[in-house]
């Protein structure tokens, strides 16, 4: 299924079937990660979905955010709706917090989501162009019951490590969080001897595209790198 939603949001199928066994898991499923806890019996929380949409614009608004601009914070629904520059130079407004169990928002239309986006944002930069938009797209954070990531072991199995209700800022803390998880491996009986094969570094996974000289653009006809 994968993707930002279930499968009939994002129109697949499903093609295989298959049984895995393991003595140790790590329940890391995002937004189904309470499905795959109710495989070993465990209800101890339930994932609420929260959809965040963006709005990409061409790299020739870029120029008009060197930082990220945020709103004063919602005591609810997080630190709010963003103007930033990408690392390609775009700019890039969002993202909204639409819960899936609250009809009111689940059920925006796509005009309804791009008005509310680009209202924001101009409160933040009122100089973009929103006919430079040039995409749209959505994903899910997965919050939790607890209103907290769960990170612990399964109380139903000891072995069952949930990684769960991982939503902002995860991407900022998942280092710490795979040290703290490789540690509840080990306390569960996991042996883990050194790879001395293994090597932590690694070449760079950004290239620039065909074609451009760098990667930021500044205002129209302008090239940083030039």
């Amino acid at each position: 299924q994968g993707g930002s939603g279930s499968k009939n949001v994002q129109h697949g199928a499903t093609v295989a079937l298959e049984s895995v066994k393991a003595k140790y898991v790590i329940n890391c499923a995002g937004s189904y990660s309470d499905q795959i806890a109710r495989m070993i019996g465990d209800d101890s929380f339930y994932i609420k979905p929260r959809l965040g949409d963006y709005i990409l614009l061409n790299r020739n608004q870029g120029h008009l955010a060197h930082s990220t601009i945020f709103p004063c914070p919602d005591p609810v629904l997080g630190k709010g709706v963003l103007v930033q520059q990408t690392l390609w130079g775009n700019l890039i407004l969002g993202p909204t917090a639409r819960d899936m169990h609250n009809k009111e928002t689940r059920d925006m239309s796509n005009e309804s989501i791009q008005e509310y986006i680009l209202s924001k944002c101009k409160q933040l930069c009122p100089y973009f162009d929103a006919k430079e938009a040039i995409h749209g797209f959505c994903g899910a954070r997965s919050k939790s019951s607890r209103g907290d990531w769960i990170i612990e072991p399964s109380s139903k199995d000891a072995n069952f490590i949930h990684v769960a209700g991982i939503d902002s800022p995860g991407l900022a803390g998942s280092p710490a969080i795979s040290l703290y998880v490789v540690e509840l491996m080990q306390k569960a009986g996991l042996k883990m001897p050194p790879n001395i094969n293994f090597n932590p570094n690694r070449a760079p996974i950004i290239t620039p595209k065909v074609g451009l000289r760098g990667l930021k653009m500044g205002p129209p006809g302008k090239n940083d790198s030039d």
